[in-house]
């Protein structure tokens, strides 16, 4: 759909939602309503995409991305307009929206608009460039009733067009390597338009595909390591863009089988019409079935088993032999109890080391090691944590 009709109804609806609660929309309300909504809105194009999908490579010639996924037969059969799609993927870093846009788009999957911080919007230059390539603002200081009914009303006018939406559940970037607890403002808007349209033929269904995203080397994570309270701050945006082009880094990606409401709400009748507890038990299920997205490494086995042996032995020094024993250790686990297809990305033991030892996190003897950057390790061998936990409590529900 147009843009511009895309802005009209959603004006529309913003309008009919007021009057229906009773409010007066005044002429002056109007246009500033208008206003706020040119503001925030995407205005995606296709020859942005087709640029930025050439040309990214050229951007980043070191990042390497390697794509999986469970959808079956292919990316076409989410090709309903009457079953929008909402992508869900984790959140690691600034360079997650350009690997999911360009992935998406040049896999053939429903592109989609995507939420992002007005943080990242520095100025008019990056606003137009970001809004080209599908992007929303999100006005995260903005708390007032009226911008958040007309997000709503924009958010509800896309999913009935049957316009595809990515976002963070989490909300922000990882600080310490967890799957973070998922927001739900964006999830209760999505539910209220799929509870308005359930007798209506605007929207048969609306399909949640999760989205996991691992990397070789998150491009931030000694500055994760050191302040898990950072902030995507401005004036880091460019430093950040011009830092990853210099990194050797390698994205693995891996999309889900989607998860429909209609199955959902027909296994939860009593959530039915209760908005608040839908949206925190709908929340609960998208987080554990995101968390079997991630895909798991052979480095994870490895920062794991360094955490374990840094907390036995009360030392930055490691024996390699010590280290060996836990990494078959952790390997029975997972194997035994969940799936040897989520190891992706093998890596022998010696390979990872040397490379830990050439970043300076550790120094690499041929008796033990020596760990020179503990909090990088807690950082990556949390995943590893956060993947145990989410798979206890998917079967605790059981």
């Amino acid at each position: 759909m147009e843009l511009r009709k895309i802005l009209n109804k959603t004006l529309i609806n913003y309008k009919e939602k007021q009057l229906s609660r009773g409010e007066t929309v005044t002429i002056e309300k109007s246009f500033l309503q208008k206003e706020e909504l040119n503001d925030f809105a995407a205005r995606t194009k296709q020859p942005a995409l087709k640029i930025i999908s050439h040309a990214y490579k050229l951007i980043l010639p070191s990042l390497k991305t390697y794509v999986t996924m469970d959808i079956d037969p292919s990316p076409l059969i989410l090709s309903n307009p009457k079953k929008p799609i909402i992508y869900i993927p984790n959140h690691l870093s600034n360079l997650d929206s350009l690997i999911l846009g360009t992935e998406l788009y040049n896999n053939k999957f429903p592109y989609p608009i995507m939420a992002a911080g007005d943080n990242l919007f520095v100025n008019k230059i990056i606003d137009s460039i970001f809004k080209s390539f599908g992007a929303f603002k999100l006005k995260r200081s903005k708390q007032d009733g009226d911008y958040f009914n007309i997000l709503q009303a924009y958010i509800k006018t896309n999913l009935e067009e049957g316009q595809s939406l990515l976002y963070f559940p989490e909300g922000t970037r990882s600080r310490d390597g967890n799957l973070g607890n998922f927001k739900r403002g964006m999830t209760k808007f999505i539910l209220k338009t799929y509870f308005e349209n359930k007798n209506s033929q605007n929207i048969d269904d609306i399909l949640f595909v999760p989205i996991g995203l691992a990397y070789s080397r998150v491009p931030e994570d000694v500055r994760f390591s050191k302040n898990k309270k950072s902030n995507a701050e401005k004036i880091n945006l460019i430093k950040d863009f011009f830092d990853f082009r210099k990194d050797k880094i390698v994205n693995y990606m891996h999309i889900g089988k989607s998860i429909s409401l209609n199955d959902f709400f027909n296994d939860n009748l009593d959530l039915q019409g209760h908005l608040g507890k839908a949206v925190k038990d709908l929340s609960k299920y998208l987080k554990q079935e995101l968390s079997k997205t991630i895909p798991i490494l052979q480095q994870d086995i490895y920062y794991s088993a360094i955490a374990h042996c840094l907390e036995s032995s009360k030392t930055d020094t490691i024996y390699l032999k010590n280290l060996r024993k836990r990494v078959n250790e952790i390997c029975v686990r997972l194997y035994d109890s969940y799936s040897p297809k989520l190891l992706k990305a093998k890596e022998g033991m010696g390979d990872f080391l040397l490379r830990l030892h050439e970043r300076e996190l550790l120094f690499n003897g041929q008796i033990t090691i020596k760990i020179k950057n503990k909090k990088i390790m807690e950082y990556y061998s949390n995943k590893l944590s956060s993947f145990y936990e989410n798979h206890k409590l998917d079967n605790e529900d059981k």
